[in-house]
C-alpha cells in the first residue's frame, strides 16, 4: 500500500476497513514518522471547508484484530503537494492506544493547526513494532460550519 493507491475516505462518510496485514514499509523510508515504519497501510481524504478533522481507528466495531493483546496502532496525518511528492510533512501523530479509548487524531476549533479545505491529506496506520492490525478508519468533521 502506498500514498498513491491509498483508500480515499469521504469525510463524514462510511468507515473504511484498513489492514496492515501483508503490508511492508519499504516504500515509506522517505516519509517522516514519529514512530517506526514497520507495516504501513495508507488512506487519504479531502479536507472539509472548516479545516477541522477527527480521525478514529475504531476498536468498538469488533473488527479490529491483533495477534496478541500487546499489539498497538500508530497513526500519522500528512500533507504533501501530491502522493508522489516529497517531503511529506507530518502534521499529527498518535500512539496512545489504551483499553478505554480508540487511537485518534483530532484537529478542531481549539487546535493551532488547521487543514486547508479542499486539499488532499494522507493517513498512515502502522502496527507498532510490526504488529498486524485491522480495523475501521472513520474520518469526520468535528467543527460546525
Amino acid at each position: 500500500n502506498t500514498p498513491c493507491n491509498s483508500a480515499l475516505i469521504t469525510v463524514g462518510g462510511p468507515a473504511q476497513r484498513i489492514s496492515t496485514v501483508g503490508c511492508d514499509a519499504s516504500q515509506d523510508d522517505a516519509v517522516p514518522f514519529s514512530g517506526t515504519h514497520d507495516n504501513s497501510a495508507w488512506a487519504s481524504f479531502v479536507a472539509p471547508a472548516s479545516g477541522c478533522i477527527d480521525i478514529n481507528f475504531d476498536f468498538e466495531s469488533g473488527v479490529i484484530t491483533f495477534r496478541s493483546e500487546d499489539d498497538d496502532v500508530e497513526m500519522s496525518l500528512y500533507k504533501a503537494d501530491s502522493c508522489i511528492s516529497t517531503p511529506f510533512e507530518e502534521i499529527a501523530y498518535n500512539d496512545d492506544y489504551s483499553d478505554d479509548r480508540d487511537p485518534r487524531i483530532t484537529i478542531d476549533a481549539a487546535s493551532s493547526t488547521k487543514l486547508q479545505g479542499g486539499e488532499t491529506y494522507y493517513i498512515v496506520v502502522d502496527g507498532y513494532q510490526g504488529d498486524e492490525v485491522t480495523g475501521l478508519l472513520v474520518v469526520s468533521d468535528p467543527c460546525p460550519v
